[in-house]
């Protein structure tokens, strides 16, 4: 019974060994790894896309050297900086280039070398981050090659060299790809919409009730109007006066009339 058990656990564990899938390299396992950034890049004929070489899980790492190669038929490097000899590629940030000892790329031989070290006292670098960015040139269209990593070493402070791996890249050679459209910028302008608007009554008093509004003509006259007026309360000024004196003139003449009567009487 014993023999039968330790021959059942025996093959249990072939199975598992031989059954189970293998797992891919990846930084899980405690490897630093050197990847691509995209892994699979497009490159259009006549066009420049850019490529960007990653560290991934660095553990105290203080330089690295990097060789990798492709097919200078189908695609070349941008050189990063002019104004050196050769072509040069975009140093990262992840490791400092405090000291450059290599940073070439021979289009005729398709291959690219890059190595740099820190310096005191910049710390060494730690997770994950940017080693270069390289920008590749279209040469060709409907083919697929590979950026291949040659060689990669990566140092520690006291120079030991702990183990890395290396993740290759397809570069496919694509037709020319249409230009990215820009989005037109967008008015920020609001315009207001007219709402109709209910005031509401603050005040507790009732509402006085709405009257009728006197005509313009009423409340205020026209001129014309105006001076008719004043027109005709001087002619009643006038009349009053003038009936006034008229009714003193004829109380006068009737005295004097009753006068000289009486004095032609006494003459007699």
């Amino acid at each position: 019974m014993i023999r039968r058990n330790r021959f059942l656990g025996w093959i249990t564990i072939l199975v598992l060994v031989f059954a189970l899938p293998s797992q891919p390299v990846s930084a899980q396992d405690g490897k630093a790894l050197v990847r691509t950034d995209p892994a699979v890049l497009e490159v259009g004929k006549g066009q420049i896309e850019t490529l960007q070489i990653l560290l991934v899980n660095a553990q105290n790492v203080y330089g690295i050297d990097l060789q990798a190669r492709f097919d200078p038929a189908m695609v070349e490097v941008v050189d990063a900086d002019a104004k050196q000899d050769g072509v040069q590629m975009f140093p990262g940030d992840f490791l400092k280039p405090d000291f450059v000892v290599r940073n070439t790329a021979d289009n005729k031989a398709g291959t690219l070398h890059y190595a740099v070290t820190q310096l005191n006292p910049t710390p060494p670098a730690n997770g994950e981050g940017v080693i270069l960015s390289i920008q590749f040139l279209g040469m060709a269209t409907g083919v697929k090659i590979a950026l291949t990593f040659v060689s990669v070493q990566i140092a520690d402070r006291r120079g030991v060299k702990p183990p890395v791996t290396a993740q290759d890249a397809d570069l496919v050679a694509v037709p020319l790809k249409p230009p990215t459209p820009t989005p037109a910028p967008t008015s920020t302008l609001i315009l207001a919409t007219p709402t109709s608007f209910t005031p509401t009554v603050t005040q507790s008093r009732p509402l006085p009730t709405a009257r009728p509004t006197e005509s313009v003509d009423q409340k205020y006259p026209s001129s014309a109007a105006e001076e008719n007026s004043v027109f005709s309360d001087r002619i009643l000024t006038y009349l009053t006066m003038g009936g006034f004196f008229g009714l003193i003139l004829l109380f006068g003449l009737s005295f004097w009339l009753l006068a000289s009567k009486r004095r032609k009487e006494r003459a007699k």
